[in-house]
């Protein structure tokens, strides 16, 4: 069984607790979202509920469209990816996922270096109902099967085969994908499964949760830091209220210096960002 921190925290922020991940609810979806539509990737973000990464996405992304959203480097050449690239690879990769077998509530290792993948694979993990892990790329091997061990994940994302040599397929870990070569054909091939992903997501709730943050603390092996969706949303805009009395404004560019934990703050902070 997974062993959790049974520290509790404010229950209009967040929480942590030793009974494992919620389970998204199976209740009847609320999103009006017909076959045809689903399809063809027109979700209606009104049907998501608010206080979740995901509403908060798919909301921003109506919003504002073909407006910058990530400025990425290829070679010596920069690049940027708008709200509605965004939104289309983060549906490839949920409706891949779901086509793979992940279930709502399971638990999905990502284990990358910083990089744009980065981003639309924690969000498409989430947009498919599951629960993302990630790990540092530079993470011990022992460890980082540890926390797949704990966190029972059923399958896992790296960056490249180098990464993925630090698993092995067995117990509930059925598959170990890498960006390079299977999340890279996932967002070119035809979405199957839009019309489960659109379910899925009108289902998420607030209490669910979205991530599970491994923290070694100052001793052991590292213990698993389970965060609701309205956790992470809730702190991000608590931070916004702060931003102006920084002198930050939107349209501004932020870097990421580190691997990306969450991209709340930046979805819904603004749109498209100036020189």
């Amino acid at each position: 069984m997974r062993e959790r921190a049974a520290e509790a925290m404010n229950p209009e922020i967040g929480r942590m607790g030793d009974a494992g991940p919620a389970r998204v609810s199976r209740s009847e979806p609320q999103m009006s979202v017909g076959t045809s539509e689903a399809a063809a990737g027109e979700l209606n973000p009104e049907g998501i509920a608010d206080r979740t990464t995901v509403g908060v996405f798919f909301s921003q992304a109506a919003r504002y469209g073909d407006r910058p959203l990530v400025h990425y480097k290829v070679g010596d050449t920069w690049k940027a990816q708008t709200w509605a690239d965004m939104k289309r690879d983060v549906l490839a990769v949920a409706s891949a996922l779901v086509d793979a077998g992940v279930q709502p509530g399971d638990s999905v290792i990502l284990m990358s270096p910083n990089r744009l993948e980065w981003l639309y694979c924690d969000l498409g993990i989430q947009a498919a109902g599951a629960v993302t892990v990630p790990i540092y790329s530079g993470t011990p091997a022992e460890t980082a099967k540890k926390i797949v061990a704990n966190c029972e994940a059923v399958l896992a994302i790296t960056s490249g085969t180098e990464l993925a040599a630090t698993f092995e397929v067995g117990g509930p870990l059925k598959r170990i994908v890498t960006i390079d070569a299977d999340v890279a054909a996932w967002v070119v091939r035809r979405q199957k499964q839009l019309p489960e992903v659109a379910a899925r997501l009108a289902r998420i709730k607030p209490d669910d949760i979205c991530t599970i943050v491994y923290t070694s603390g100052t001793t052991g092996d590292p213990k698993g830091v389970e965060l609701a969706h309205r956790c992470l949303v809730d702190i991000s805009r608590a931070i916004l209220k702060v931003f102006p009395l920084l002198g930050v404004r939107a349209h501004q560019r932020h870097l990421h210096r580190h691997a990306v934990r969450r991209a709340g703050l930046d979805l819904e902070r603004s749109g498209s960002p100036r020189r």
